[in-house]
């Protein structure tokens, strides 16, 4: 039996002659073929590893940077104020505190804002919103407050807060961070209170007698208080000058004669003081009145008095005498 192999050759291949017809490949048609076999499977391969390998990840930003310090400071130009006072607040943004020995990451896209004790949100306006270790930059008087009755705590302060918010580069992922910082200024609410009470006089000059107690009623002490009666069209000083702690109480007494003791007078007692805390003192007054009639009972006396010898009959009798109202 006859066995016979088929050969077929490859046909439509260009030769080096650039014939073509005899459909067959010569030695140099194959090692063209395997150059540039070799070059598309590198090509291959190295976009295959192109869109296979891991995406870059960021790096710490300086090199061996410890973390996060990005943070801010909140300053008030009033550790006390009154109520109507206005209150300004600046603040310091930065990145790593001095004499640190670990080094902040840098951080970037930072925003800063202070809350004014209203509740109103204020945004720092940043002249860099980017800090390397070290830097910070002060902004003042960014915020201003005028301070209201309803917006003081059960403490007696009004409080204001700031915060800073950033990216900081501080591993191969990178975080979010900031600072947060709170500030709190004494509301000082000086405060006096006074009483006063008379007695009425016995007489046409009888004298009308009068006590009182003076209180300091808020949270600072005062200094020059003092106490002073108007009646008759007149001022005078009973009492003072002198200091009173917060909550102390001071006595005090005086009298006067009523211009006419026939009509109820009524006398005006004005304390003050003032309280010298911050640098815009503040004077409070506190005032009562007093009304007060001297008793008067009316009546008349009259006296007769004779010559000292006897007159003789037919002489002239003189005597004397006098007419008053009785003694009271």
């Amino acid at each position: 039996m006859n066995t016979s192999i088929l050969h077929t050759e490859p046909k439509g291949i260009v030769t080096p002659s650039g014939d073509s017809s005899s459909g067959k490949a010569t030695l140099s048609t194959f090692r063209n073929l395997g150059g540039t076999f070799v070059w598309v499977a590198l090509l291959a391969g190295a976009l295959l590893f192109l869109f296979s390998a891991p995406v870059a990840r960021a790096h710490q930003e300086p090199p061996g940077c410890a973390g996060s310090g990005l943070g801010i400071l909140l300053f008030t130009d009033k550790a006390d104020a009154h109520i109507g006072d206005t209150v300004s607040y600046s603040v310091t943004v930065f990145n790593g505190t001095p004499g640190n020995p670990l080094i902040a990451c840098d951080a970037e896209g930072i925003q800063a804002f202070v809350v004014t004790p209203d509740g109103v949100s204020h945004t720092v306006p940043l002249v860099r919103t980017a800090l390397h270790n070290g830097q910070s930059d002060f902004y003042l008087n960014v915020a201003s407050y005028v301070i209201r009755c309803q917006d003081v705590r059960r403490d007696g302060t009004v409080r204001a807060t700031a915060n800073d918010v950033g990216t900081s580069h501080q591993n191969d992922t990178d975080s979010q961070g900031g600072g947060f910082q709170g500030v709190n200024t004494e509301v000082i609410r000086p405060c006096i209170q006074i009483t006063a009470q008379c007695v009425p006089g016995v007489g046409e000059n009888g004298v009308i007698s009068f006590t009182g107690t003076v209180t300091n009623c808020g949270n600072v002490v005062l200094h020059n208080v003092t106490v002073t009666n108007f009646v008759n069209g007149q001022a005078t000083l009973v009492f003072g000058p002198t200091s009173l702690a917060t909550n102390q109480a001071a006595s005090f007494s005086g009298s006067y004669v009523p211009a006419n003791p026939c009509i109820p007078s009524t006398a005006t007692l004005t304390a003050q003081g003032t309280d010298d805390l911050t640098a815009t003192t503040v004077t409070v007054t506190s005032s009562a009145n007093t009304t007060c009639q001297n008793t008067l009972t009316p009546g008349i006396r009259v006296t007769k008095v004779c010559p000292a010898q006897p007159v003789s009959p037919g002489q002239l009798l003189t005597f004397s005498g006098s007419v008053r109202t009785p003694a009271m």
